[in-house]
């Protein structure tokens, strides 16, 4: 599940006092239902997802004249691309990026070089439903997908195994690179390697990270003591529709609209999504209602 902005991110936008923590079990699950139904409403994620997607040999996305394949989502990250089976050597496939003028990632489409002589559109040897099989790291990113993960400038203080829950770490409570105070909070997404985890709670005092392992499709893995920790730092519009919709559910938490049909009375929920969230998501909707590529 993808959390577009931290606890910290939202308690700041309602201007809620450093000891008051009551609302938080609130703010933490409006965080994660906005997340969700920002995925609903764009129709992939932002986050990286590690996963595998199974494509047919034949369709509307294999593209004859190009020989290009467009994907139905963007691809942050291309681990290997197989076709009947055969992993495809990687310097025969091109990684078309989604807007170019945004930079090189996501992509979205792949395609052959020239020089391999292969082709999409050839037959398979075998059954050409789900013939073709893209591994890699799903998910959306502005610009660039490397430049999405900040140093958090902490590390593991311990060696970690793959069935800890928490991480132990040299200052939970330490200034970032923007030189805010608070290097964790609860929603992020951190890197250890290729594993990545979800913060669930932060103890300052301990300086202890308690995290949801192996989330987005990795593994738990263990991790030695001087593991650098990475945060991942979202699309900055869409980290702002999320706080901006958190914190509007949190304003109105329990409250309900009454109107009078024929004379009886009903409570209804209010509008779902503000203006300024669904005006914010606007162009990132639709992009794969239809093949997307600019060459």
């Amino acid at each position: 599940m993808s959390c577009y902005a931290s606890l910290a991110q939202a308690r700041a936008e309602i201007r809620v006092e450093a000891d008051d923590t009551s609302g938080d079990g609130y703010m933490r699950r409006a965080l994660e239902h906005v997340s969700a139904r920002i995925d609903q409403i764009v129709g992939f994620s932002f986050e990286p997802q590690l996963e595998t997607r199974t494509y047919d040999a034949l369709g509307p996305h294999i593209e004859d004249l190009r020989n290009l394949m467009h994907l139905d989502g963007p691809l942050l990250a291309l681990t290997s691309l197989t076709v009947d089976g055969e992993v495809i050597p990687d310097g025969e496939v091109m990684r078309l990026p989604l807007r170019p003028e945004y930079g090189p990632s996501p992509y979205g489409s792949l395609g052959y070089t020239q020089a391999s002589g292969r082709s999409f559109a050839r037959a398979v040897t075998g059954d050409w439903r789900g013939a073709i099989q893209v591994d890699g790291l799903w998910g959306y990113r502005h610009p660039r997908y490397t430049d999405a993960w900040e140093d958090s400038l902490d590390a593991l203080a311990d060696d970690l195994t793959a069935s800890d829950r928490s991480l132990s770490v040299d200052d939970a409570d330490g200034e970032t690179l923007d030189g805010e105070t608070g290097r964790f909070s609860p929603g992020q997404l951190l890197r250890l390697d290729d594993e990545l985890l979800r913060v669930l709670a932060v103890d300052s005092e301990t300086d202890t990270v308690r995290v949801r392992r192996g989330v987005n499709g990795t593994e738990a893995a263990a991790h030695t003591s001087g593991t650098a920790i990475d945060v991942w730092i979202p699309d900055p519009v869409v980290n702002r529709a999320a706080i901006r919709w958190a914190a509007l559910l949190y304003a109105r938490r329990g409250a309900f609209e009454e109107i009078q049909i024929d004379g009886v009375v009903r409570v209804m929920f209010p509008k779902d999504a503000p203006p300024e969230t669904t005006n914010a998501l606007e162009p990132y909707t639709g992009l794969f209602d239809e093949p997307l590529l600019a060459v």
